[in-house]
């Protein structure tokens, strides 16, 4: 004999309620335990496309596997209570489908600032919008977090030149294109995760030779750009950043977009200054 209506009514009842009650408590949970947090530091960016980088003003790549490798150091951060002062790591990402992320952070890192950095990143992706951390697991990248003994790290040419190298795994190697007074040349509105702007760099070394590609990558001699930054979660709370307005592009910036970049000129944000940390 099969269930009666009205028990199969409570059943359905029931399990509409459970749903309810994750849809609203796994959203609710997440924005909850997020704390403030701050980044403030230097990163360069070194991939395959021509410069100017295309992917930066929302336009398609020049180069069908846009697998790019960021470097970032935090000078000055915090997650909550967390500080992430001195913190250095680098990513090589699929940056045409967003796929996949490779990140490389140093041993001595300790495990709750490894973790902190991982959850700014995940608040920084996340839409704000009330129900986008349930679909975040699914709709995310597929990130691959290693461990190196070092990250070697060195500025030089008055600030100029900076070289990231992981033994046995990567090389990065850009110049800053500066004026006589070492001020960037090609200061630029972008679409960047840590800044609003992007200064264009002459790309002198990018290989990569590590195990979780299927091949070594040596984009030596194209695009790479620098950038300071200093950026915090109101931030993105309050929808100051471009590149949060991403995939509402179709090949020019939008209406928001275009108004916070009348707001940095205004505001003198994009008048070229000597680059510092």
């Amino acid at each position: 004999m099969g269930l009666a209506r009205p028990a199969i009514a409570r059943m359905l009842g029931a399990f509409a309620a459970l749903v309810l009650a994750v849809a609203i408590g796994v959203p609710l949970a997440y924005w909850h335990r997020v704390p403030p947090w701050s980044l403030a530091g230097f990163s360069m960016t070194l991939c395959p496309c021509a410069s100017p980088c295309p992917c930066r003003s929302g336009r398609r790549p020049t180069h069908p596997d846009c697998e790019a490798a960021t470097f970032v150091h935090v000078v000055r951060g915090h997650y909550g209570s967390v500080s992430l002062d001195g913190l250095k790591f680098v990513d090589v990402a699929d940056m045409q489908r967003g796929a996949w992320i490779i990140v490389y952070g140093e041993a001595g890192t300790p495990d709750e600032v490894q973790a902190a950095m991982v959850a700014v990143a995940e608040n920084m992706l996340m839409p704000r919008i009330f129900f986008a951390p349930l679909l975040a697991r699914w709709l995310g990248p597929r990130v691959t977090v290693r461990r190196v003994e070092r990250i070697e790290y060195e500025v030089s040419e008055n600030r100029l030149r900076r070289r990231v190298s992981i033994p046995g795994i990567l090389e990065l190697d850009a110049r800053l294109r500066a004026d006589a007074e070492g001020r960037p040349r090609e200061l630029v509105p972008a679409l960047d995760m840590l800044a609003n702007k992007i200064a264009y760099a002459d790309n002198l070394a990018y290989r990569y030779t590590g195990p979780d590609l299927p091949r070594p990558l040596d984009y030596s001699g194209r695009q790479a750009n620098m950038k300071t930054f200093h950026v915090a979660k109101e931030d993105y709370d309050q929808e100051r950043m471009l590149v949060q307005e991403a995939r509402a592009m179709r090949g020019a910036w939008t209406p928001r977009q275009r108004a916070i970049i009348t707001a940095m000129r205004e505001a003198g944000e994009l008048l070229p200054r000597s680059f510092g940390e």
